[in-house]
């Protein structure tokens, strides 16, 4: 289908608005009047005349595409590192540092590569299975933590449940004025044989 100047430079203006927003080609381009495959026909005769230097508007269309995603992108990446200044979200940094230099903050960054080896090397030499390892590391954090911290503060979400269950065990009992066997001693009693022989 053949479309006039005035028709591309609509679908120019059209289409890079939806992308600018985020939408998909596969949804854009239907929605600003072309087929995904007359789009990435543009794309490609667009290339070509911006490797040849000619103005053209295919040319434009592929300029005004490019910026639209950098727009789009440049928007993203601002909302990330805006709720990263939060301390509360540090997690937005983290996310941003490891897709924009994965080399040096993702996993597959050397140095965490080697602390990954070293990990496993000092495992095998101790024998021990990994779930040990972060048990262990994990109480050691805890401790560290709790030496700074006043009462309120050491109370972790672990903590604040066991105890909030054995506040609702307590509670039970005054109910009842009885012990409730818990399902673990339930299950733990021997079954009393009640077959006849």
């Amino acid at each position: 289908m053949a479309f006039s100047d005035e028709e591309i430079k609509l679908i120019t203006v059209k289409i890079s608005g939806y992308v600018r927003n985020g939408i998909a080609i596969v949804y854009a381009a239907p929605g600003a009047g072309i087929s995904k495959d007359q789009h990435y026909h543009w794309i490609k005769q667009g290339e070509l005349d911006i490797a040849q230097k000619s103005d053209t508007l295919k040319a434009k269309y592929v300029l005004a595409l490019t910026q639209a995603r950098l727009d789009f992108l440049n928007e993203l990446t601002c909302n990330i590192r805006n709720a990263g200044l939060d301390p509360k979200h540090w997690q937005a940094n983290a996310w941003l540092a490891e897709r924009l230099h994965g080399a040096g903050y993702g996993k597959d960054c050397e140095e965490f590569q080697q602390m990954q080896d070293s990990i496993q090397k000092i495992m095998v030499k101790l024998g021990l299975a990994e779930t040990e390892v972060i048990e262990d590391a994990q109480n050691e954090g805890q401790k560290e933590l709790d030496s700074g911290c006043n009462e309120e503060q050491r109370r972790t979400p672990q903590s604040i449940r066991r105890e909030g269950g054995r506040e609702n065990s307590r509670k039970q009992i005054k109910k009842s004025g009885k012990v409730k066997k818990s399902k673990d001693t339930q299950r733990s009693s021997p079954r009393k044989n009640t077959k006849k022989t």
